[in-house]
């Protein structure tokens, strides 16, 4: 049985918006995994520098990081942000909402598409879509931007 879950852990909001969960699980069953754990986790610039600096060696920010808990041994319970996840996750997906906020206004959209927009970015890079060289970042852009436009509502807090 698939199953999203939706932590925050940002002090300007108390919960996820209406409606995310529910996109999620439908884009996640979309690209496959319909018998996959997600947990999303929508955290501050701060805590998403850190994970970046700690488990990836870049100390910079970022919009979005994903951790795949599936694989070898090596890779689970590599996060030690690991209590927001279910009991036997496939991934962690943390956005960074202060980025998001900052795009959105860069890109001339709204916020709520942003947020998925990343959420969905986090989520494919756990199904092999990469986004290092650009004939890997165009499929995935498309993908991406196809998910979005498929499953997109207006959410609110």
């Amino acid at each position: 049985m698939m199953r999203v879950l939706c932590h925050v852990v940002h002090p300007d909001h108390r919960r996820a918006p209406s409606g995310f969960r529910g996109i999620l699980e439908h884009v996640l069953q979309s690209v496959g995994g319909s018998q996959d754990h997600m947990t999303f986790v929508l955290c501050r610039d701060r805590m998403i520098r850190r994970l970046n600096r700690e488990f990836l060696n870049r100390d910079e920010s970022t919009d979005v990081i994903s951790f795949d808990l599936s694989g070898s041994e090596e890779k689970k319970g590599k996060s030690r942000f690991r209590k927001y996840a279910t009991s036997n996750p496939v991934g962690e997906i943390y956005v960074n909402l202060d980025r998001a906020r900052l795009q959105a206004r860069q890109y001339g959209i709204t916020f709520w598409e942003e947020l998925l927009r990343l959420s969905i970015h986090g989520l494919l890079h756990l199904f092999d879509y990469d986004d290092r060289n650009p004939v890997d970042r165009k499929k995935m852009m498309a993908k991406q931007e196809e998910l979005l436009q498929k499953f997109w509502r207006p959410l609110h807090w």
